[in-house]
């Protein structure tokens, strides 16, 4: 299940805690939903019945392309390091980035919307979790350096990641996100909402 947290800002080691305070100032789910709309839910991990349990989930369930990617020294090598230094800089997606941990631990980062501070999400084998188009996000693993995850998308699934700086903060997906924080409606409505405005 995952655990939410306040964290440190610099931070010298990306694979440890860092908590911002001692003792922690630890969040649930749905003040991490109501301060960032980043979605968490705990999920069976079954291969036999895999896509039956997922298509059960609505956040899941529309997603139509699924993959797995397993991020550790043995399965990228030499190519690990520039990797994870890639997932670790801050940016942002045009769509949800939806992860189904499989197996191995590892941190989402994201930051809150009110004050921009860094909230840490650990997840663990079991943890499904939705982060919106728009929201400026980072991950590693944690110190085993080691996480295995089924990735979902809706439709042809778009790897491009946009930094943040002003191309970033340009994204339609981004202004999408800060303008309509506080309506109400899921995230698939978030998600296709920054589409429409894509295509325009």
């Amino acid at each position: 299940m995952v655990r939410i947290w306040y964290m440190a800002d610099p931070v010298e080691n990306q694979f440890v805690e860092n908590y911002a305070s001692q003792p922690a100032e630890f969040l649930t789910a749905e003040q991490l939903k109501q301060r960032t709309r980043v979605s968490c839910l705990q999920v069976e991990v079954n291969e036999a019945k895999q896509d039956e349990i997922l298509n059960a989930i609505p956040d899941a369930q529309k997603c139509n392309y699924r993959d797995v990617i397993e991020v550790c020294p043995e399965k990228m090598g030499d190519n690990f390091d520039a990797k994870l230094k890639i997932f670790f800089h801050e940016h942002l997606h045009a769509d949800d980035e939806v992860r189904f941990i499989l197996d191995g631990s590892g941190y989402f980062d994201v930051r809150d919307a009110a004050d921009d501070r860094w909230i840490r999400i650990a997840v663990e084998r079991g943890d499904l979790i939705v982060l919106p188009a728009g929201i400026y996000h980072r991950f590693t693993t944690d110190e085993r350096k080691s996480i295995k995850a089924m990735r979902l998308f809706v439709g042809e699934p778009v790897w491009t990641p946009h930094n943040r700086d002003e191309d970033g903060d340009k994204e339609p997906a981004r202004k999408y996100y800060l303008e309509h924080f506080t309506e109400s409606g899921s995230l698939w409505i978030l998600t296709n909402g920054a589409k429409a405005m894509k295509s325009k």
